[in-house]
């Protein structure tokens, strides 16, 4: 007594227009990034855990990958699942290599003098052009002179006895080391 099957568990089914277009976005994603990585589909499928054949039908869109799947493809080209999502004529948001810079300051506990230091030496090196100062951040703007930080160059709004948080605790633990 066998017959057609369920609804909904069809062996073809068929994928709505705006999925399939999805789907195929992704395929091309991911195809586009594993060619930028000069890797071929067997690297993508031994640094992923996944098999060639899997790899090759998710690039021709035959195949919708699990969220699994999708981190662990991510993981191995070195991108963001919302690179892997991206529309052709989107900017790109994340580079991989992006994060490298970012996980570097991370661990190198690098200060925002610092940061800015690496900043202005990248400059240097790659003969790029100087961008305006940032902003000053919205409590700087909203606190009146006379209501900040007394120790120069700090200008964060005030705690107590002219002294913002950190310079007053900071004052504080010198006087109780001596």
């Amino acid at each position: 007594m066998r017959g057609k099957p369920a609804s909904g568990f069809e062996k073809e089914q068929q994928l709505s227009p705006p999925v399939s277009k999805a789907l195929a976005n992704l395929a091309e994603q991911i195809r586009a990034w594993r060619r930028r990585h000069e890797m071929t589909q067997a690297d993508l499928a031994m640094k992923s855990g996944i098999s060639v054949s899997f790899i090759s039908m998710i690039e021709r869109g035959e195949r919708s990958p699990s969220y699994d799947t999708l981190v662990q493809v991510g993981n191995a080209l070195d991108v963001p699942l919302s690179e892997l999502f991206r529309a052709e004529n989107e900017e790109p948001k994340d580079d991989g290599y992006f994060r490298k810079l970012v996980d570097f300051a991370r661990g190198a506990r690098l200060s925002r003098k610092q940061v800015e230091q690496l900043i202005a030496v990248g400059r240097a090196m790659f003969d790029l052009p100087a961008v305006a100062a940032p902003a000053q951040p919205a409590e700087e703007m909203m606190t009146p002179p006379g209501r900040r930080c007394s120790v120069p160059g700090c200008g964060r709004p005030l705690l107590a006895r002219g002294l913002c948080p950190s310079h007053y605790r900071r004052k504080l633990r010198q006087k109780r080391s001596k």
